[in-house]
């Protein structure tokens, strides 16, 4: 009774949760026990959603700053640039003076090289979100998970960690208990 009500249903969901990757296989494993199937399918169908819109969330986040990051990169260029131009138009008769090893101008080459940046990052988006409409559609339709990137999640390890050591836990006390009911009857 020293724990509040919210704390005791916490208790009582963790203790019916376990999470775990199936060995050798891309799949993991999310198993509620509950005396009704539908609220035990919901609640693992509902850790598994939870978990893959962290995932394309994270993702596009990364994406995204990527991209905001390369926009200022591009726009400081261009300033660069524009301050540059009249400077160099007094001091060299020929702008060319000032190139990168292919012929062309430091400013292009740079522009050119983050526009690639911009390029990869929008592919990395495309591709995490490519991947969440599959994990969906694969959940839905009820087809094992197989992906890399949820077996090597950081959640996916630590929910690894406290089953084990629950499992421990619940080994160490069903033995102390036998031990108990053992000396009892003795």
């Amino acid at each position: 009774m020293s724990m509040t009500p919210e704390e005791r249903v916490l208790e009582a969901y963790y203790d019916r949760l376990t999470v775990f990757p199936v060995e050798k296989s891309r799949v993991i494993v999310i198993d509620f026990l509950s005396e009704n199937p539908e609220l035990s399918a919901r609640v693992a169908n509902a850790i598994a959603e939870a978990y893959l819109e962290r995932q394309q969330s994270a993702k596009q986040d990364q994406a995204h700053s990527a991209g905001a990051w390369l926009s200022g990169e591009i726009d400081a260029l261009r300033k660069h640039v524009a301050e540059a131009r009249p400077r160099s138009r007094r001091s060299a008769p020929n702008p060319i003076c000032w190139s990168a090893p292919n012929n062309t101008t430091l400013s292009t080459q740079q522009l050119g090289d983050l526009n690639g940046q911009l390029a990869a990052a929008r592919a990395q988006k495309s591709d995490a979100e490519a991947k969440a409409r599959l994990i969906r559609d694969m959940l839905k339709s009820g087809e094992p998970i197989e992906s890399s990137d949820i077996l090597n999640s950081e959640l996916i390890r630590r929910l690894s960690e406290q089953r084990v050591t629950l499992r421990a836990q619940l080994a160490e006390q069903s033995s102390s208990c036998s031990t108990t009911i053992r000396a009892s009857r003795n």
